[in-house]
């Protein structure tokens, strides 16, 4: 697992700049229309908590909270997993900003949901498991989203984004022992979480 798919750049391609792009052209689109608004800062408020989630996992793991060995491939998915949200809370807030607004609270619950399941980590698979969990939650999240957008470049935003949240599900399931498709935490590669998000899907 130290190749060069799991590199910031191998891993999950170069979807930071594909970010900055869309989001550009989506200010100019989507100013003015509320429900790409209002979806825009739903996202950027979970984003925004998936964002210190990872950077405080990194510091548990820095700490040897999560054990006194940590595997080298955990570090590199959750310091690449990293930076692509904050890409992704930065692509919202650049969105929002060419509208006027400020980005807004994570969905109902989230944060709580996010506690609840973070006082159980205490080693690196726990920690994956909830990575995966958390990336399941946006998955969906965006898989809800998408349809309620109008402007074609928030829509192609949110859709780029729905892809690399699965890629980092994929690399998640195989660090835990899971098979590379399917959906969270289940074991049978064919099962597709539901296309409403539920915070099952992170407190397990």
């Amino acid at each position: 697992m130290t190749g060069p798919g799991l590199t910031r750049r191998g891993l999950l391609g170069r979807s930071a700049g594909l970010a900055g792009m869309l989001a550009a052209g989506a200010c100019r689109q989507a100013d003015g229309t509320g429900d790409d608004l209002a979806g825009a800062a739903r996202a950027a408020g979970a984003e925004r908590l998936v964002v210190e989630h990872y950077r405080s996992t990194s510091t548990l793991a820095a700490q040897g909270r999560l054990g006194a060995a940590i595997p080298e491939a955990f570090i590199r998915v959750v310091t690449t997993a990293t930076v692509h949200h904050q890409d992704h809370l930065d692509a919202w807030t650049t969105l929002l900003a060419g509208a006027g607004r400020s980005p807004g609270a994570a969905p109902v619950g989230m944060g709580p949901a996010m506690e609840l399941a973070a006082g159980r980590v205490t080693d690196v698979p726990a920690a994956a498991t909830m990575a995966l969990r958390l990336e399941d939650y946006l998955a969906q999240t965006y898989l809800a989203l998408v349809p309620s957008l109008r402007a074609p470049a928030a829509i192609t935003l949110a859709g780029q984004m729905l892809i690399v949240d699965a890629q980092h599900q994929a690399v998640l399931r195989y660090l835990v022992g899971l098979p590379p498709v399917g959906s969270g935490v289940a074991r049978d590669a064919a099962d597709l979480a539901p296309a409403e998000p539920r915070l099952a899907l992170i407190s397990g």
